[in-house]
């Protein structure tokens, strides 16, 4: 029952990405996408609040006391999906706006790879009971994400319009700040 109201919420989330999609590649509308970003972060966290409040109580209602340990799952696939709801408009909308959208298909193999794996501990450790599958799920999605926030820096410049500012003087990253800058074409104008 909780992976079923999870699933059903990532096809919801998931259609407004591939929406997204085209128009990023054609636009680059970066502000957009922020926005949506935004929106579905705060669609989750508003969703973990609700689940955590409430979340017993409706399981309980709709499906049964016999389903009352799913809430359990239910909460951790809440979590899940506040996560997914942000990485999947980092994934194809961001990378494919940047011409790289291979790069959302690698954190999705990655993680689907690290997925196993901890399914297999999961079932070998004999622990493959439905909040450990959450488990798995969560820690998957929270892999893509991390993957693809890390994968984002190299492109933040083209992402926000701006260049980063320098560091503080005298340490290792104005030094690296500073050959970035004599690496680049010069605009006219200062950093």
């Amino acid at each position: 029952s909780a992976q079923q109201l999870y699933r059903a919420m990532q096809g919801v989330i998931g259609m407004a990405s591939q929406a997204l999609y085209p128009y990023m590649v054609r636009e680059r509308d970066f502000a957009l996408l922020r926005l949506a970003t935004l929106v579905a972060a705060g669609a989750g966290i508003l969703g973990v609040a609700f689940v955590y409040l409430f979340g017993e109580f409706f399981i309980r209602l709709i499906f049964g006391e016999a389903f009352g340990e799913a809430y359990l799952v239910l909460r951790v696939l809440t979590v899940a999906f506040a996560i997914y709801g942000i990485s999947i408009f980092m994934g194809y909308p961001l990378f494919g706006a940047i011409g790289r959208p291979e790069i959302a298909n690698k954190s999705t193999v990655v993680a689907g790879i690290a997925q196993l794996g901890f399914l297999a501990i999961a079932y070998v450790t004999g622990n493959s009971t439905a909040i450990n599958v959450a488990e798995t799920i969560l820690a998957a999605e929270a892999v893509v994400l991390v993957l693809r926030l890390f994968w984002a820096i190299p492109h933040l410049t083209e992402i926000t319009g701006k260049r980063p500012s320098p560091p503080r003087a005298g340490t290792m990253s104005s030094l690296r700040y500073a050959s970035t800058m004599a690496a680049s074409p010069s605009t006219g104008t200062r950093p």
